[in-house]
């Protein structure tokens, strides 16, 4: 199985600079979601990923590694700040000072995956 996974054009994934939840996906490297979080944020079709990305990002393939998950709510990309990262993760409580939306269409989180490319 195949999914499809937005990053930068150095291959960091879209997160905050400096963060523990930003990841590199290097070509033939596993990469792992931290604990506690939703998992490596992915998409089931290139098709979708496209759709998500914009023209300063790199679609890579990557093997999924682990147990699906189809998240119900993510943080708003305008929150996408540390203060908000670690208060969406520790825990879960919608607060007014948080911008929530839904997944965009196929969106998948896995615990893990295998950089293909």
């Amino acid at each position: 199985m195949i999914c499809y996974k937005v990053v930068t054009n150095l291959r960091g994934s879209i997160s905050v600079h400096n963060s523990k939840y930003r990841k590199i996906y290097e070509k033939g490297t596993i990469v792992r979601s931290d604990p506690n979080t939703l998992g490596i944020f992915c998409f089931e079709t290139e098709e979708d990923a496209i759709r998500f990305s914009s023209d300063n990002d790199r679609i890579l393939k990557v093997k999924p590694i682990g147990r699906k998950k189809k998240p119900s709510i993510i943080l708003d990309w305008q929150s996408l700040c540390k203060e908000y990262l670690d208060k969406f993760y520790s825990n879960r409580k919608r607060s007014k000072s948080i911008l929530y939306t839904f997944p965009p269409k196929g969106t998948v989180c896995y615990p893990a995956v295998e950089v293909l490319e």
